[in-house]
This record gives C-alpha cells, sequence and structure tokens, in this order.
C-alpha cells in the first residue's frame, strides 16, 4: 500500500523537519520531496505534514505514520541487508557522515537506468570524489562529495561542471543542487558553476538554467568520456604492475 521509497523520503522530513535537508538527505530535489509526502498523504487519505514558513512539523496521524514507516523501512533494510550480504563504507553526499546501512539503503535507491555517475579515482584506483546525477521529468539534480585529503584541489567544481554538460546533452535545462548554508565550499562551488543561489534559514538552493544541447557540447562530453576512460584504464594498469611487482618481489624474499 505504501511505497517504500515515499516512507524514506517521510522519515527524512520528520527527522529533519525541512524539505530542503530532507532533499538532500535522500538525493532529491525539494520539488520531488513535496510531490512524495502529497502522494504518500494520498494513500493514507489523511494529512501528515504541517506546513508553515518556519517549520514543518507532523500532525497527529503523521506521528503515527512515523512509527509505522520506521517499522517497515527497518524490516526491510535488515531484509536487504541480509540476503545481499553487502558491506558498504564511506561518506556521500556533502560530506554528511551514513552508516554502513545508510549508504546501502541510498545505493540500493539509485535508478542506474536512468542516473549518472561520476567518480574521480587515485592513482591506486580509489575514489577521490564523486557525484550523482538524478532525473527527474524536466530537471536533475546534483549530489557531490570529495575527500577531506584532496579538497580545495578543484574535484568539486570539475564534478558539477561534467555533470551539468551531461544533463544539457540529455536535453535537461533546469539542475539543482541543495546543502545546508554553512556548506560554503559547496555554494562557492555553486556560484563558480554558474548556479543563482538562495540563502534562507540555513539552506542553500542553488539553481542553474542550462542551454540548449549543440554538436559542440555533445562532442565535448564524448571527447571528455574518452578521456575519462583512458585515465582509467592507464591507472588500472599501472596499479596492476604496481601489484604484480610487490607479489614478485615477496616471493623472491
Amino acid at each position: 500500500m505504501f511505497d517504500l521509497p515515499l516512507l524514506r523520503t517521510f522519515v527524512a522530513v520528520a527527522d529533519t523537519q525541512s524539505f530542503t535537508r530532507a532533499a538532500e538527505l535522500v538525493g532529491r530535489s525539494q520539488p520531488t520531496v513535496s510531490q512524495q509526502i502529497q502522494r504518500l498523504e494520498e494513500a493514507a487519505g489523511r494529512m501528515l505534514v504541517q506546513r508553515d514558513t518556519r517549520a514543518v512539523t507532523l500532525t497527529h496521524n503523521g506521528e503515527a505514520m512515523l512509527g509505522f514507516a520506521r517499522k517497515i523501512l527497518s524490516a526491510h533494510d535488515e531484509a536487504a541487508a541480509y540476503f545481499t550480504g553487502s558491506a558498504m563504507w564511506g561518506r556521500l553526499r556533502f560530506g554528511s557522515a551514513l552508516s554502513a546501512n545508510g549508504i546501502e539503503a541510498y545505493v540500493s535507491r539509485i535508478d542506474f537506468d536512468a542516473d549518472t555517475i561520476y567518480g574521480v579515482y587515485r592513482e591506486n584506483l580509489g575514489l577521490a570524489g564523486a557525484a550523482h546525477v538524478a532525473f527527474a521529468g524536466d530537471f536533475a539534480e546534483i549530489g557531490v562529495s570529495v575527500a577531506q585529503d584532496v579538497r580545495r584541489g578543484g574535484i568539486g567544481s570539475a564534478l558539477v561542471a561534467r555533470a551539468a554538460e551531461h544533463v544539457r546533452n540529455r536535453l535537461v535545462r533546469r539542475l539543482y543542487m541543495h546543502c545546508l548554508a554553512e556548506n560554503a565550499t559547496m555554494i562557492r562551488i555553486a556560484r563558480r558553476a554558474g548556479m543563482d543561489v538562495i540563502v534562507e534559514e540555513g539552506e542553500a538552493d542553488a539553481h542553474l538554467a542550462l542551454e540548449r544541447a549543440t554538436p559542440m557540447s555533445v562532442t565535448s562530453e564524448m571527447i571528455a568520456d574518452r578521456l575519462a576512460l583512458y585515465d582509467f584504464t592507464l591507472k588500472r594498469n599501472v596499479d596492476a604492475w604496481r601489484r604484480l611487482g610487490v607479489a614478485w618481489a615477496g616471493a623472491r624474499a
């Protein structure tokens, strides 16, 4: 009766008491979060969320739904962890720390057929930064995470620029990014990318109106893809030879 993505979004709204922060947490745009809450209210036949200009609070029915939602999601996550047996780690979305189960739940919601994932790899093939571009109709949202030890190296700006070009070439004209107002680095990256940033009550919403795709923009993305593939292949081969050398040295010792 109740879709899991709607319940996850509802719990995020309840926990953060903010549509913007909830959107950042679940990896969707703020308009999509509002639509999901509306769909859940329609499915329940009750008003669950009380909205005003200052805060987001739950109604009596919303408090009841929150208890049910937590139980349903907990049971689902435990079952998924039991049958997949995966062990994921790391950080996602503007440096917000997530548990292993939280990251696994986040990844399970990515639509790999529609969305796009970008990664910047170190020499040892470890990730230095990543971006998730989620598409929702006529707009897209980007989330970026860069390892702390390589920040201020231009990786975040490069990921945003790369994503914007891809969104443009997918014939989508609007790109959104959300973060907390205290995240000065992401706000600076958004402004450098030409985004209009609005900071209000501790939250920042960024929006970029993209130009239409052109043969030049499509060609530019194609070249970037080829260069990225070459770079990754080179790093992978170098890492393979390094591992082989270490194994050979160990065998001779």
